[in-house]
């Protein structure tokens, strides 16, 4: 292999004292073989050979043993290798989305469920709740790899099995990272800085997220949208959008009824195709990579299109398998989202007897099944009674803190000031601002001014939908 390469042990310690212990008693039983041998058949002039012999295989059995037990990932410009006893896994460089540290202590960070194994593993052991593969050695300088797609391998005990974020033990963490971020990886310096893989049930709640919006400014783009544009004839319904989602961030989606918001999404989300102007996902094109895209995007329309003629469990195997998640993995993971969102009554239920605002709840929990990395909401709280909307906005502050971008387009105000990061504001299919609510105030509207204030101040300037800049002032295709 060539010079690149990078070796990073992991329980070095253990591993060396139990190589040395075992080496030992290897080389101790060799050189009592040989004592034996001599005393009892080896003729006199052959005895210096045997015990030359003895003692080379005494040192073989030594090196073969600690080097057993000494194994070690390795890491080159093409690949990341992992061994851990009998497994083995090559993850492609191009797949790492990221990397961090990740700590015991981090709120909602996938560490804190690292407790809840049950010790150091022998072997890999993949937990479809956190949809990630632990490789642990002990509990110790943990460093979590985030994935841009699903990989799949098979394991001892568990069998084949489909992740997107792998947790290593290693006992030079630093270096590890700083070898990745030397080959191009994005490396969070800050540990639980957006944590990204799914603890739904029991999971603690927040009415926002805990990041503040400076703890995102290094966070990899999980959403681009750029210059969009899609016209209805001669009429412009979105006018050269643009704006960028990082992972971690919710971003509230703002405007009045036909202001383009639902046609934006339902462009990002690759059911609309644009008239013109880009849409990427982690960096891959919605229309040039569309079923690669679809995986890593979760939709929740205004209005929910359901198998009605199915419970709510049910409906969810049935996403599960659209998506071809594993029959073990996607059972738990159902039950986890009906356990999140308070419907474990009404899982064998048929969706048709619902409300409006059940409905709604099973297509958030179906946009869930599958991991997604970015999050489409259009109106998802419209129709809830107070405590249902308030799970949906503990679970999108949950999702946030793991690492989902979000996006929530939304009437109401309060949701959005509470929840958000940013605040877009789109009207007549142009976004006319976009920011914090410290930024949006800033930008002229007065320190004390409430964001409804703001946002009626921004329309009303612009004279309601349907006066932004014309559409022929954006090139089309």
């Amino acid at each position: 292999m060539g010079s690149s390469l990078r070796r990073f042990s992991y329980d070095k310690k253990a591993s060396s004292l139990r190589g040395l212990i075992l080496g030992l008693v290897a080389l101790l039983g060799v050189d009592a073989i040989v004592i034996a041998g001599l005393a009892l058949i080896v003729p006199g002039p052959w005895k210096m050979v045997v015990v030359g012999g003895g003692l080379a295989l005494s040192g073989w059995g030594y090196l073969l043993l600690t080097g057993v037990l000494r194994t070690h990932h390795t890491l080159d410009e093409g690949s990341l290798r992992l061994a851990y006893g009998r497994f083995r896994l090559v993850v492609p460089l191009g797949t790492i989305a990221g990397a961090r540290h990740q700590t015991s202590d981090a709120p909602g960070d996938g560490a804190t469920r690292v407790g809840r194994l049950s010790g150091p593993t022998l072997e890999p052991v993949y937990r479809p709740e956190d949809d990630a593969l632990y490789i642990l050695p002990d509990r110790h300088r943990l460093v979590a790899v985030d994935l841009s797609q699903t990989l799949r391998c098979r394991i001892p005990k568990q069998g084949p099995v489909e992740f997107t974020r792998i947790v290593l033990s290693l006992d030079e963490p630093e270096s590890f990272l700083a070898a990745l971020e030397g080959l191009g990886v994005p490396v969070e310096a800050a540990a639980g800085s957006g944590g990204r893989r799914r603890r739904l049930a029991g999971a603690p709640r927040s009415q926002a997220p805990v990041q503040a919006l400076d703890a995102l400014a290094g966070a990899p783009a999980a959403l681009e949208v750029h210059r969009l544009v899609k016209r209805y004839g001669d009429d412009a319904a979105v006018r050269g959008l643009s704006l960028v989602l990082r992972s971690g961030e919710v971003l509230a989606f703002l405007g009045s009824n036909g202001a383009g918001k639902t046609t934006t999404l339902r462009m990002i989300a690759g059911l609309l195709r644009p008239t013109s102007g880009r849409v990427r996902v982690l960096g891959r094109d919605v229309w040039d990579r569309g079923r690669e895209v679809r995986r890593l995007l979760g939709y929740v329309p205004d209005v929910p299109f359901l198998h009605e003629w199915l419970t709510a469990r049910e409906f969810l195997w049935l996403v599960a398998g659209l998506y071809g998640l594993p029959r073990t993995a996607a059972r738990q993971q159902a039950e986890a989202l009906l356990e999140r969102l308070s419907m474990e009554s009404y899982a064998d239920q048929l969706i048709r007897t619902f409300s409006l605002g059940m409905k709604r709840k099973t297509a958030l929990a179906a946009a869930l099944m599958h991991h997604p990395k970015v999050l489409l909401l259009d109106e998802v709280t419209n129709g809830l009674d107070p405590r249902a909307a308030r799970e949906v906005r503990d679970l999108v502050a949950q999702l946030a803190r793991e690492g989902t971008a979000v996006l929530l387009a939304t009437h109401h105000l309060d949701v959005a000031e509470g929840l958000a990061h940013r605040i877009a504001i789109i009207d007549g299919g142009s976004l006319c601002a976009m920011g914090s609510m410290d930024e949006l105030r800033q930008s002229g509207q007065g320190p004390d001014t409430s964001l409804e204030e703001i946002f009626l101040a921004l329309t009303t300037a612009r004279g309601g939908a349907g006066t932004g800049p014309r559409a022929e002032e954006v090139p089309s295709r």
